[in-house]
């Protein structure tokens, strides 16, 4: 009895090495963003304490309140930056769903097809029975 043969495999191995270059791809991204989400904690931390301090001197005052208006400029671009990972995260993760679709297709088929070839074995093999029983039959019968 031959072996089943998946005529795609090639292609559904194509298809797994996509899937796994799509979930890295989406892991990168979200360690990205993760490390930019500590970053604005970093910043907000930052800035709430030194938002807190007491002044000592008009010197002080001038330095810190122009260190504290940098680090609003910082939380905003943080932020922004923040926004626009999370939107390649989701974009990475809507990759991750297709190429996983995809390659659970073609799973699938091959599933069928090999289910199908397994059948069509067993019919063979019991037509093949049937053939020498039947040639048994008509020896004996003689």
């Amino acid at each position: 009895m031959a072996k089943f043969k998946f005529k795609l495999e090639q292609v559904l191995r194509y298809r797994e090495q996509l899937e796994n270059q799509a979930q890295m791809a989406f892991m990168r991204a979200c360690m990205e963003l993760e490390a930019q989400v500590r970053r604005l904690n970093e910043l907000r931390a930052s800035l709430a304490k030194e938002e807190n301090l007491p002044y000592k001197s008009p010197e002080e005052f001038w330095l810190r309140s122009n260190f504290i208006r940098s680090l609003k400029e910082d939380i905003g671009a943080a932020e922004l930056n923040r926004q626009r990972l999370e939107l390649a995260v989701e974009r990475r993760r809507a990759e991750l769903v297709k190429a996983g679709q995809e390659r659970q297709l073609l799973d699938k088929l091959k599933d069928k097809q090999a289910e199908r070839y397994a059948q069509e074995q067993l019919l063979q093999e019991q037509k093949e029975l049937d053939e020498v029983a039947s040639l048994r039959h008509e020896a004996e019968a003689v």
